[in-house]
């Protein structure tokens, strides 16, 4: 499957100074749509999909995947329900995993059970120790297993093409993208394998690998779609690359590749408002105007983690005493 490619009219306006940000132009197919999809977890569904790999034994668990068919059976039903419960601290009755296998299902039960706040007041998320091995997400590990073994290298490369039109200050957008890759720790972090596992390696430093070329009109769209076809290496990084591309004297088209494991779709809306307002700032010669972040990806990492490894041996023993039958 090609790689898909998102284009945003971005209108540079000197006069005011302001960018002035289009609506996206959607180039995907459905069936690109659906497999981002099918990745794309909710923090509820992240949540449960750790508790089924820890269980079942696979990395690579899906919004559509069912519980039964990926090797669950009812002792591993019990073992799951106990492990959800310590999580949500809600009690979950036995049969919801059997009227709902299907992991966005099971999710979407459990979240009616806990209310939407339900989750950020569970334990709060703090910054980690960045000694030591970094874990993955689970998101993260299906993704980094997906890719390891999928034929098509580029399938899980975001890519993001932005037009920009007016006079471009081409220090200050370039300046711009270098301060959110400091700001982001996800975006400076590779994932080599060490001993039996992958970890996050956060670069303390990284220049983004920033290129620039003068093309024609009618070269765009097959240069854009090269690029995106261009994979990363995940053991190794970096995971982002910028190219600008000049067309006219007032006409470029910046495009910002990243892998699925390092951003996805929400993260692409904090990228632009970042990036609008650094490059306002720094086209004015101003310091960034963003202030710092509280916690990076990795501490959410250890928190999923953290939030699936607790579980309760009291919970569980309740469950087997259901399942069998006894009050």
């Amino acid at each position: 499957m090609d790689a898909r490619i998102g284009e945003l009219e971005i209108l540079m306006v000197p006069a005011a100074g302001k960018v002035d940000r289009k609506a996206l132009i959607e180039l995907e197919s459905k069936e690109a749509r659906e497999e981002v999809g099918s990745l794309t977890l909710t923090p509820t569904e992240e949540l449960i999909a750790g508790v089924w790999s820890s269980l079942l034994g696979k990395s690579d668990i899906r919004r559509d995947d069912n519980f039964f068919a990926l090797g669950g059976h009812s002792l591993t039903s019990i073992q799951m329900l106990a492990r959800v419960e310590k999580v949500f601290h809600r009690e979950i009755e036995l049969p919801a995993i059997f009227e709902f296998p299907v992991l966005k299902d099971f999710s979407a039960y459990v979240d009616q059970l806990t209310g939407p706040a339900q989750l950020a007041t569970l334990r709060p998320i703090v910054p980690t120790s960045r000694d030591g091995n970094l874990p993955l997400s689970f998101a993260q590990q299906r993704l980094w297993f997906l890719s390891r073994y999928e034929t098509e290298a580029s399938l899980y490369n975001i890519p993001i093409a932005l037009r920009l039109r007016g006079k471009l200050n081409i220090e200050a957008a370039q300046a711009g993208l270098q301060e959110i890759v400091n700001r982001h720790e996800v975006l400076r972090t590779s994932f080599p394998e060490v001993g039996d596992g992958t970890i996050q390696d956060i670069a303390a430093e990284m220049e983004v690998p920033f290129a620039m070329a003068e093309i024609r009109e009618d070269e765009l769209d097959q240069v854009l779609r090269e690029q995106a076809r261009r994979p990363f290496d995940l053991s190794h990084g970096p995971l982002i690359r910028v190219s600008l591309f000049r067309i006219g004297s007032q006409d470029h088209v910046l495009l910002v590749m990243m892998h699925h494991i390092v951003s996805d779709g929400w993260s692409l809306g904090v990228m632009l408002r970042e990036f609008n307002a650094l490059y306002d700032s720094f086209s004015r010669g101003t310091a960034s105007p963003l202030p710092p972040l509280p916690i990076q990806y990795a501490d959410y990492s250890e928190w999923q983690r953290g939030m699936v490894a607790r579980r309760g041996t009291r919970t569980a023993t309740r469950l087997l005493e259901k399942a069998a039958g006894r009050p």
